[in-house]
């Protein structure tokens, strides 16, 4: 079994060799001269840039300074923000385990101490589910 090697070079002559006669699509020939005719343009840069002055380099300088700061200041926000939320979460699972070890021992209790005991399991699920709703708010 033998290989056909095929140029796919982006040129039209490329194109040209494969095309089938009886194709009438002209996009790609189109696409292809449009190509040509700007790679084959000579484009120059000037050898002398302009230059900043030096007051501009030095407040350009600074203006970067000052961002880099800001950016410092976000990122301990962020990291703060983050220690608040696992806090949050940490109080969230943390009062959910209160709140049923409570319940249970609620059971074991008559009169007013299982009232106590059960009033405290609300409390603390109450503020699990606080604690969880800002957390949400805050990612």
């Amino acid at each position: 079994m033998g290989a056909t090697v095929v140029n796919t070079s982006v040129k039209t002559a490329n194109w040209s060799k494969k095309k089938p006669a009886d194709y009438s699509g002209k996009d790609l020939d189109n696409a292809l001269k449009a190509y040509e005719s700007l790679v084959d343009k000579d484009v120059s840069i000037p050898a002398d840039l302009p230059t900043m002055p030096k007051q501009a380099v030095k407040d350009f300088e600074n203006c970067i300074k000052e961002m880099q700061a800001a950016i410092a200041d976000f990122q301990k926000a962020v990291a703060h923000l983050k220690q608040l939320i696992a806090a949050l979460q940490k109080v969230s699972s943390a009062g959910e385990k209160t709140a049923g070890e409570l319940q249970k021992l609620a059971k074991d209790k008559k009169g007013a101490e299982a009232k106590a005991y059960s009033e405290a399991a609300t409390v603390a699920s109450g503020i699990a589910a606080q604690a969880s709703e800002v957390a949400k708010k805050m990612q």
